[in-house]
């Protein structure tokens, strides 16, 4: 007989952090675009802005997104394809979202690195 494993529910925040990974690493956003708002955010996902805010924080975080008070949130400019393609890969390869935030850490920061130097 097959073994049971635990069913796990994902949080809304991080069904909106996929889709707007998903848009960046497909080209829908590039870098330096702008995103709706997190008011309008939330009504094309039917979801609270609570929910479109905590994911922003989480890209923010990552470095994906740029938020800039007074003027909105931005896909990050440092964002190109050597940062893109590897995160699109960890995507599509990839479905524990605490592995996949260290990945996209360990991109993004090789990546920082490399500029800085």
């Amino acid at each position: 007989m097959g073994e049971f494993r635990p069913i796990k529910t994902k949080k809304i925040y991080e069904e909106i952090v996929d889709q707007l990974r998903e848009l960046i690493s497909t080209g829908s956003f590039n870098p330096g675009d702008k995103l709706p708002s997190e008011r309008d955010m939330a009504h094309m996902l039917g979801v609270s802005r609570a929910s479109v805010r905590e994911a922003v924080v989480a890209l923010q975080a990552m470095g994906i997104l740029d938020v800039k008070p007074g003027e909105g949130t931005f896909v990050s400019a440092s964002m190109n394809s050597e940062t893109i393609e590897p995160l699109a890969l960890v995507l599509s390869v990839e479905r524990n979202s605490l592995a996949q935030l260290m990945e996209v850490r360990k991109i993004l920061e090789v990546e920082a690195a490399a500029l800085a130097a």
